[in-house]
């Protein structure tokens, strides 16, 4: 191809490439000026559908009904399948007193604007009015999903129409088929309050009557009725599901470590701790299950071992047997219970030292009658830092027990509060 005419070519692309810019910058002008100055636009464009939609919504927010309707149905002579045009004719008709009306115009919205975030809240709202709670909930699950944002705001309304046992019974069903909000929702349960309390054990409850409640999200439940001091509500939810109707739940349960350790409820947990080794031994005491503790010679504050006990105030006894190798600590370590509000009791000191076979040891304590509600027994070093911190060794654990004990003076060391 000659110079001249190569010259010539790439100038008329580039005069097209150039009018095509400046048609699309026009187009977006266009559109912001019908977004922001719908009038502007409708003054030398009178059928622009985006100008035309937003005069009319602006007149609907102004209470103008009459002109929201005349708008609304010049949008629709120009574009009769705008279904946002529909949407403001319905909300025309529910603030006119005609909620029939609004809902066929509203239909036809949905079915014409089906990802019209204005629609489906309406109709959330008045499936809420109706009681319509499975309706509602339908289109508010489209909103949250397409808007998440919003959940800040109608989350904790959500929380408080729980109350309603009908309303619970309809957002567990909702939240059964794991929405993207259901983390979210499940978190606005757990605030504190009375209302909000009552709202969480309904929709909690009913997700678990429903077989849509995680093991985990069942043990985080637990774990916020006892942070709000309910630990008789909390152990009565996770007792039924571990005992039959009539059954016996022993004061240290799973103490003889035969059941998989859940880490939930009122059951055994374990944390990680740098140079901590925690496992349960299927044969290790007599050929029956144990717990073994192998600490590699570091320092620690405890053993990341705790129970999780209801024990109403009164004397008590914990015995198991023991076992140690080579174990090696300063002063020991130390089976404590910790209150809830923040008592700590010493219930048993372990040997600071040696290896030996098994043995049955036992310590006493007292539970007193305030400040201690909930507890949890854990197995601490109760040197607080420095080099007096370091453990090393091997212990093993077994046949647990914690027995209630006729009232007496408690020997000096057992049992006293730290």
């Amino acid at each position: 191809m000659k110079p001249a005419l190569r010259w010539g070519l790439s100038a008329a692309l580039a005069g097209v490439l150039l009018l095509a810019a400046w048609r699309l910058v026009g187009q977006m002008q266009a559109e912001l000026d019908a977004d922001e100055a719908p009038g502007q636009v409708l003054a030398w464009r009178q059928d622009d559908p985006t100008a035309l939609l937003r005069a009319s919504e602006q007149a609907l927010a102004a209470g103008d009904l009459v002109a929201a309707t005349h708008v609304a149905r010049q949008l629709l002579a120009h574009a009769p399948l705008t279904g946002q045009a529909y949407r403001v004719l319905g909300a025309a008709a529910d603030a006119g007193g005609q909620p029939q009306q609004a809902q066929a115009l509203f239909d036809i919205a949905t079915r014409l604007a089906p990802r019209d975030l204005q629609t489906h809240s309406w109709l959330a709202q008045t499936a809420l009015r109706q009681h319509r709670y499975p309706d509602a909930l339908r289109q508010l699950d489209f909103v949250l999903r397409q808007q998440p944002d919003r959940f800040a705001r109608l989350g904790p309304i959500l929380a408080q129409l729980a109350n309603d046992p009908a309303f619970a019974d309809a957002l567990a069903a909702s939240l059964r088929d794991a929405p993207p909000w259901r983390a979210a929702m499940l978190q606005a349960l757990q605030a504190p309050g009375g209302q909000t309390s009552q709202a969480q054990a309904r929709v909690m409850q009913a997700l678990q009557a429903q077989g849509g409640l995680s093991a985990a999200e069942f043990g985080l439940w637990l774990d916020s009725l006892m942070a709000q001091g309910r630990w008789g509500e909390a152990f009565a939810r996770w007792a039924g599901t571990v005992v039959g109707s009539g059954g016996h739940l022993p004061l240290l349960y799973n103490g003889d470590f035969r059941l998989p350790i859940s880490q939930t409820g009122f059951d055994w947990r374990q944390q990680d701790r740098a140079g901590v080794l925690l496992n349960v031994q299927a044969d290790a005491a007599d050929g029956q299950p144990g717990m073994h503790l192998q600490v590699l010679d570091r320092g620690i504050p405890d053993v990341g071992l705790e129970h999780v006990l209801l024990l109403t105030p009164g004397h008590y006894r914990l015995s198991m047997r023991l076992r140690a190798q080579t174990f090696a600590s300063a002063l020991g370590l130390h089976w404590v219970i910790d209150c809830d509000r923040g008592k700590r009791i010493v219930v048993q000191a372990l040997p600071a030292d040696g290896s030996f076979d098994w043995r049955d040891v036992a310590g006493e304590f007292e539970i007193p009658d305030t400040g201690c509600q909930g507890q949890r027994l854990r197995l601490i070093n109760p040197v607080s830092g420095g080099a007096g911190q370091r453990v090393s060794g091997q212990l093993w654990f077994a046949r647990m027990r914690i027995e209630p004990i006729a009232k007496r003076v408690l020997h000096a060391g057992s049992g006293t509060a730290a």
